[in-house]
Formats: C-alpha cells, structure tokens, sequence
C-alpha cells in the first residue's frame, strides 16, 4: 500500500466535486482519454502536443499525470488537502482511472475514492505530516515520517498517532527534508500552519475571542467583550462609531475547539444577535464548520458571516501592525517576500 496526496485545482475548484461524488479527479483536460496509455513518454508526447507545456513544467507534469492514471493502484491511501475549507480528506482508491469528459471543466480525469475522513482540521496531524504534504504539486506520493501507518490509524481512530509526540516538541522548525515532492514547496501554506501552532498554543478559551475582539478594534470597531466564563452564547459585542451605536452592529461567537460547528449551532447565535438586536452574526470556529453550514453561510450572507483558522490567520497577517504589543510578543511574526512561481 502507498500514500498520495491528490489536489483538487489550483484554488481547489474541484473539491466538493470531488468529496460529493466519490472521487479524486486533476485538470488538464486537453489532453484526452489517458486510458491507454503504457508509459511516461505518450503522456509526455500529449502535453507536448498540445503546445502548452514545455522545458521543466513539460518534465513536471508528464510525472504527475501518469501518477494518477497509472501509478496509484487500488487500495492506495489517497489524501487530498482542502484549500477553500482548510480541511482534509483521506480515504482508499476503489477504482482505475476512468475519463468522463462531461464532467465540470478541471475534472475530466477521475479515479474513485471511498472517502473514510472528511473536514478533518489541518491541525488534526501532526507537523511533520503537513509538511509532507507542504508541495505544490497536484499528484505526488507521501513516502516518509511513516505516512501509510499513521494515515491508516487516523482513518481507523480519527487520530495521528504521533499527534501528541508532535506538541509536546519544543521544536516548531521547518523540516524540509520531510518534504517529499521534489521542488515546488508551498511555502504560504507552510507558514501558515506553523502561524496556527502559535495560534492554537497561545490563544486557547478566552484568550481566543480576546485575539478576534483585537482584531476588530484593529479594522476600527468598538468592541466589548465577555468576561472569561458563561456567556451566553456572545463572546464580543461589535458595533460602528464614537461609541459603538451604529451600523453594523455585531454579536461575535468564538469556538477553540476540535468539533466542527453545524447548522443549529449557527443558527442558535442567530437567535442571540436578535436578543442584542444586533444586525449580523460573526462565527469564529478554529477547527472550522460542516459542509452544511459552510452552506448555511452563504445563503445567509448578509446576517451571518463564519471565519475558519485560515480566515483568522489572514485576519491576523492583515492587522498584525495595528494589534496590541502583548498580543505581537505571543505571536511574533515577520513579513518576507519571495518571488511568486506557478503551481507545478
């Protein structure tokens, strides 16, 4: 048995795709049917044939391409990492490749997949793992830090083994040679996920609600936040002006927990924002929301607003100049700039 991770589009267009039917599917769909292909060099000779690809990327994706259709054999741990939830999903491949053209643009090319575990938080393995999985690339396979065990024991148990081993370590530093993909390293999202270590290690209960009030004085908000214990159900209360009188007028729900939030619990801070006779609802959830009520979300638009970790962490990278000092010496961050390089 062997692991691989398999990416869903370049801003994960596919993913619900992929989660609701079943399946892991990439792009390139000028290629055509790949099912019979033998070998490496015909993918190479299609991508080439199609005048888009050349030089390292040609190299590159013939690699990828003929992993998904050839190399990943049924039974295979396949992992594919979220980006518009910041969640992941693991579960075994149940078939060979198979082309359906009709399917949405980005998803022509499919293999099935028995999805075991999904929304699952990022943080919910260990650091090595997420920079095992820290490539750029589409399709590659998870080949170290004992990735098959540890994934097979999550599937089974909802746990990484080595979770506990993880944070308990001192050490938060990037291990590159963990990485196994060859040479596009997401770097954005690696440093992300060590920003949500720190997060998660210096601001847990109350503390959390007090980083998320911090931020919304930072964008210019009159805040009030709930003393530590019962609340209610509110955690911050938000509103506009000199002193807070005028629109809009927030309640604000913070949640530090492993559970992802769902429906009723959205909608039981809809009914507090209606007791403060406020005009819209913030839900912060750290481990994140149900596809459910990610959907719930939006049909709710303009009453109910939701931020995972990911948003959060935006949040924080975007006022971090304008955040209290105690809050700038738990989360000490630094801006850099690297050259910006396409997906491999």
């Amino acid at each position: 048995m062997r692991a691989w991770v398999v990416r869903a589009g370049k801003d994960g267009e596919s993913e619900d795709f992929a989660l609701e039917n079943g399946v892991v599917v990439i792009g390139w769909d000028d290629l055509g049917d790949l099912s019979n292909i033998k070998g490496r060099d015909e993918v190479r000779e299609m991508l080439r044939a199609t005048g888009s690809y050349d030089g390292n990327r040609l190299a590159i994706y013939t690699g990828q391409v003929f992993r998904f259709a050839r190399s990943i054999a049924v039974g295979d741990l396949v992992l594919l990492p979220c980006k518009r939830t910041g969640t992941l999903a693991v579960g075994y491949c149940s078939g060979g490749y198979v082309y359906q053209p009709n399917n949405p643009p980005g998803a022509h090319h499919v293999r099935p997949v028995d999805w075991r575990r999904t929304e699952q938080p990022r943080h919910s393995i260990s650091k090595d793992l997420l920079h095992s999985i820290g490539s750029l690339l589409t399709v590659f396979e998870l080949k170290r830090n004992r990735a098959v065990e540890r994934l097979n024991e999550f599937i089974r148990t909802g746990q990484d083994p080595d979770l506990a081993a993880s944070s308990d370590s001192e050490s938060s530093d990037l291990d590159l040679d963990s990485i196994d993909a060859e040479d596009a390293v997401d770097v954005e999202q690696l440093a992300a996920d060590r920003i949500e270590a720190q997060v998660s290690e210096k601001f847990k209960g109350h503390r959390l609600a007090r980083l998320v009030e911090a931020i919304l004085e930072a964008e210019g908000y009159v805040t009030r936040l709930s003393p530590a214990g019962p609340d209610g159900g509110v955690d911050v209360l938000v509103g506009s002006g000199p002193l807070g009188f005028n629109e809009p007028k927030i309640v604000v729900q913070v949640k530090s927990g492993k559970a992802l939030v769902d429906v009723p619990t959205m909608r039981n801070l809809q009914g507090a924002a209606r007791n403060f006779g406020a005009d819209t609802a913030l839900f912060v959830a750290w481990s994140g929301f149900t596809r459910e009520a990610r959907k719930e979300a939006t049909n709710q638009w303009f009453q109910l607003r939701i931020w995972d970790s990911g948003t959060l962490i935006d949040k924080i990278t975007e006022n971090y100049v304008r955040l209290p000092k105690e809050i700038q010496a738990d989360l000490p961050l630094k801006q850099i700039w690297v050259l910006a390089r396409d997906d491999a």
